[in-house]
């Protein structure tokens, strides 16, 4: 398997994007091999070290879209 392809699968397993079949091949592949293993915790660590992005709007967006909506009759639309 090519690094890419494999650093894909990876990084699809450490985020909870795999398939059942994906994180099955994913033990399967970091049980047989221990350099797969290593590189698997490096990418896991490195994963966990990141910041969490926290995304919500400001204040002034929420009562700009509040303010917006008491403006327009219900059922209308843009």
């Amino acid at each position: 398997m090519k690094q890419s392809l494999r650093s894909n699968l990876f990084l699809k397993t450490i985020y909870g994007e795999a398939s059942e079949s994906k994180k099955e091949l994913t033990k399967a592949l970091i049980a047989k091999d221990w350099g797969l293993r290593e590189e698997y915790v490096e990418l896991h660590e490195a994963v966990k070290s990141l910041p969490r992005l926290k995304l919500s709007p400001s204040s002034n967006v929420l009562q700009s879209i509040l303010r917006r909506s008491a403006l327009r009759p219900a059922g209308s639309c843009c």
